[in-house]
């Protein structure tokens, strides 16, 4: 393998009199998917990997690259790579092969298990000839119908529990005007179901913990309150724990509770600057200082092949994203003793993420919604001037900008809650494309604009600028 960090054949000062030399790390992709990234074996020119990854594959792809590369601080160097067809994987079962292997109950044309061992020259390029080392490696391909028929996730920790209950939410809360919705038996009439309540479900649960309480989330808000209306007066004023999230946190640690809280650390924020995302990571930082409750605050760090420029962007642009709630709990079955109890997906603990049936994206509750990227939308009358906007932000073909239409649509495919009266979705679905592009803010601005005055008093569109 050719040495890329030897410089006309110096010795570094900082390696002590050695030459230094490359370390080299192997990633291979699937066209332009990534399938496995290897570890980096420093000042190596025969590293030896002894690494096995299990790649599930789900769409279609015609070449595997396997990229031989340089970790160096600012730019990794490529040291080769080697492509392979995936049609030397893609084979199929011949009469051949059900006449030597009776005992397989083989099929014509299903997919065979193949694997391949190798040993390649890299080259710079596919079509070059350059010899720029080798690369020795195994591939196999196992079809879909030689994998164990499971539900089980390969390659964790734990194994598979059973006799679990699952509960599904819908909303953070019930406000009592869900339908009546019978099923069960004969006539399918037997039981009634109830809607269930999250944030008072959480509330309950935490409070009944007497061992542990883990909180993962991106944003947690200790100001925020998981009772509402009449319970949350009557919690306030004679119950034995505070609905506050942040309080109660802290009364459960004074009680010996272990309380452990992890929450996405958003790297621009500071003391005098809440943060590009305003998750309330200084605010919770500063609540929890000189508690019980053990609380972390994370950003991405990225893997040891990372350049530092890539590990600066993971910590500012990506997060964990972990959201998560388990504690213990008392059993169901009234044995006596404990079994955990975990409330996951999507549950962030902090302000916008409150939500009943009545909370509607155009009903003027839109303030309930915390909108992170776009703060004055907290202050509009109705969202249908901004689905207006959304609407021809996706006819930007035409604009100079169109940048600016991919970026709203983002926004608002990871911002937007409640549901769309179709009267109206139908009614604003006119907006026509724009030919021009002004810049971003006076779009906003104009669109607001326009669109509210039509939405409050009925007129049509036909008249935008």
């Amino acid at each position: 393998m050719r040495n890329t960090d030897r410089v006309a054949g110096l010795v570094s000062t900082f390696t002590k009199g050695r030459i230094d030399k490359s370390d080299p790390y192997v990633e291979a992709y699937l066209d332009e998917y990534r399938l496995l990234k290897t570890r980096v074996i420093d000042d190596n020119l025969d590293p030896v990997f002894e690494e096995e990854f299990h790649c599930p594959v789900a769409h279609i792809g015609e070449t595997i690259t396997f990229h031989v590369k340089d970790k160096d601080v600012l730019k990794d160097e490529s040291l080769g790579e080697y492509s392979l067809s995936v049609s030397d994987l893609i084979q199929t079962v011949t009469e051949q092969d059900i006449h030597e292997n009776p005992q397989d109950k083989l099929v014509p044309g299903d997919l065979k298990r193949v694997g391949l061992h190798k040993v390649v020259y890299l080259s710079s390029h596919p079509k070059k000839k350059e010899k720029y080392g080798t690369l020795e490696f195994m591939i196999e391909f196992i079809p879909t119908r030689l994998l164990p028929k499971t539900p089980e996730v390969p390659g964790i920790y734990f194994s598979t529990t059973h006799g679990n209950d699952v509960k599904l939410y819908m909303n953070a809360d019930d406000d009592g005007s869900a339908p009546i919705v019978k099923y069960g038996g004969i006539h399918n009439d037997e039981k009634v179901w109830t809607p269930p309540r999250l944030w008072k479900d959480i509330y309950d649960a935490i409070c009944n913990a007497r061992h542990f309480i883990y909180v993962a989330g991106w944003s947690v808000d200790t100001d925020q309150y998981l009772l509402r209306g009449k319970e949350l007066e009557e919690a306030l004023a004679d119950g034995k724990y505070t609905p506050r999230i942040g309080d109660l946190l802290k009364m459960k640690s004074d009680e010996g509770v272990i309380v452990n809280l992890m929450q996405w650390d958003d790297y621009s924020s500071n003391f005098a600057f809440p943060g590009m995302m305003k998750t309330y990571d200084e605010k919770t930082r500063n609540f929890f200082r000189n508690t019980k409750v053990n609380s972390r605050f994370m950003h991405m760090v990225g893997g040891e092949t990372n350049t530092v420029l890539e590990g600066q962007n993971k910590k500012m642009a990506f997060t964990h994203h972990q959201k998560f709630i388990i504690m213990d709990a008392p059993k169901l079955d009234g044995s006596g003793g404990c079994e955990l109890f975990a409330f996951i997906g999507g549950i962030d603990l902090t302000e916008g993420r409150w939500d009943n049936r009545q909370v509607r994206s155009s009903n003027g509750v839109w303030s309930l919604v915390h909108n992170f990227l776009l703060p004055s939308l907290n202050d509009i009358e109705s969202l249908w001037p901004w689905f207006c906007y959304l609407l021809a932000a996706s006819a930007l073909p035409h604009s100079s900008k169109p940048t600016q239409g991919r970026y709203l649509r983002q926004v608002f495919q990871s911002q937007l809650y409640g549901t769309w009266p179709s009267s109206a979705l139908a009614r604003h679905s006119q907006c026509r494309s724009w030919s021009r592009s002004p810049p971003l803010g006076e779009s906003i601005r104009r669109t607001v604009g326009e669109a509210s005055r039509c939405w409050r008093t009925g007129e049509s569109q036909s008249s935008w600028t």
